[in-house]
């Protein structure tokens, strides 16, 4: 992607005295991904190629999603 699209916030904390906007959707899937890449017992990657396989599956979904991909 050439323009970041963080797709708004995912797992705001707002309170009447607090706001945090959370982890942004790109993050919060970036590391969905990366935790499911790193369950597997097999993977033998840098943290580096691990962190940058996850961004871009964040990112492919956040495409896809803003496309209307299936439900």
């Amino acid at each position: 992607m050439s323009e970041q699209d963080n797709s708004g916030a995912a797992y705001p904390c707002v309170t009447e005295d607090y706001l945090q906007d959370g982890l942004t959707k790109r993050e919060a899937f970036a590391m969905a991904a990366m935790q499911g890449y790193c369950a597997n017992a097999d993977v033998n990657a840098t943290p580096e190629a691990v962190a940058g396989w996850a961004v871009h599956q964040a990112d492919a979904l956040l495409a896809e999603m803003a496309k209307g991909g299936e439900s």
